[in-house]
């Protein structure tokens, strides 16, 4: 079994994989972290941006860059632009201090709202993002196979390899990985219609592929290429209010679970 891959542990908790559910192409929209308040109408939602926010790089380890520029820390992305990794990791701050960390090859685009809200489209590798409860505008996470509404959550999504395809048995050219690490699920379609809800205090993992009609979801009990002492890190990194972390699942000093 690979470095990347380990099976949810906390306390007895188990997602086993079930029955596989078909719905036509979906947005994901994700309420808000614990339980979920009042239900979200989508078709209502402010999903305009005016490409006036910039990304903050504060960390990089390994070597980015963004239209040719070499990416430190300090460097601010403006909108509509690409991050490319080339290798390690890059952390960053969107304009409402949600935060997020890039891993494995990842090359990212941001359309991005002065105040909150925008799209990231992650085009390969992964992405682990703690996004703000939304008071106006929510942010768009656009894989492959899936277009996701964040409004206040942890989670985290990757664009599988060749060599992961083959690992988990998953037939075609290409699927996603998406995991709810904490929060509330509203699947949507086109038409923002809501189609199936979900909510996760713990990791809520999904494999994702397209077909020709309908994305095919899969829930999974792998926990791959993110762990909750990373989660972790990257909370205390967020400026300002910090979102809750009493559901990880740590090490104490005796190398004991909470």
């Amino acid at each position: 079994m690979p470095e990347s891959l380990s099976h949810l542990n906390r306390r007895s908790f188990i997602k086993v994989g079930s029955s596989a559910v078909l719905y036509p192409f979906l947005f994901f929209g994700i309420g808000s972290c614990g339980l979920i308040g009042s239900p979200v109408d989508w078709k209502t939602k402010d999903l305009s941006v005016d490409d006036k926010g910039q990304l903050e790089i504060l960390q990089v380890d390994g070597t980015a860059v963004s239209e040719a520029e070499e990416l430190k820390p300090g460097v601010r992305i403006e909108s509509r632009r690409t991050i490319e990794l080339k290798e390690g990791v890059l952390v960053a701050s969107l304009p409402d201090n949600s935060i997020i960390k890039l891993s494995k090859n990842a090359v990212v685009t941001f359309k991005l709202d002065s105040r909150q809200g925008g799209t990231m489209h992650l085009r390969k590798g992964g992405m682990l993002a703690v996004v703000n409860k939304s008071r106006a505008k929510p942010y768009l996470i656009r894989t492959a196979n899936a277009m996701i509404g964040v409004k206040g959550t942890v989670c985290y999504s990757n664009i599988l390899t060749r060599e992961e395809l083959e690992e988990f048995s998953i037939p075609g050219p290409s699927a996603d990985y998406f995991c709810l690490c904490n929060g509330g699920i509203d699947f949507l379609n086109e038409g923002l219609d809501q189609l199936k809800s979900d909510r996760s205090d713990y990791h809520n993992p999904y494999f994702i592929r397209p077909g020709k009609e309908r994305a095919f979801i899969e829930p999974t009990d792998n926990l791959i290429n993110h762990t909750d002492e990373e989660i972790f890190e990257l909370i205390q990194r967020m400026k300002g209010r910090k979102h809750e972390t009493g559901w990880l699942s740590l090490k104490d000093e005796a190398g004991s679970y909470n």
